[in-house]
């Protein structure tokens, strides 16, 4: 599936605008709601790392589904692991778990790239 997010890197400044590395290309801005400035910059940095994070999610589900060791694969924290990246794609891209889950075993068995 292609992503509809802002591509790229965004970077965060400590003005509260969360951009791509163009700083003309605004992609939000946060408001500090009188949590303190340090929650207020890390949710700012937070934001600015969601597209390396949601690279990285898909990314370690796409590898882990192509582990074919049944020892790994009914390990507990092994089955954690795949729900947790796959409910955070889900949520990333508006989607079922079920409709993540077989898009990736597709791509696991080569049929969708």
């Amino acid at each position: 599936m292609e992503t509809k997010f802002t591509k790229g890197s965004w970077i965060a400044n400590y003005d509260d605008v969360i951009a791509s590395t163009d700083p003309q290309n605004l992609i939000c801005t946060c408001v500090d709601r009188g949590n303190g400035y340090e929650e207020f910059v890390y949710n700012t940095r937070l934001i600015a790392a969601a597209p390396d994070g949601y690279k990285a999610a898909e990314t370690a589900y796409l590898a882990m589904m192509n582990i074919t060791d049944y020892n790994i694969r009914l390990d507990e924290g092994f089955q954690l692991s795949l729900c947790l990246l796959r409910n955070f794609i889900a949520k990333a891209t508006d989607r079922t778990a079920e409709d993540v889950q077989n898009e990736f075993e597709a791509k696991a068995r080569g049929e969708q790239q």
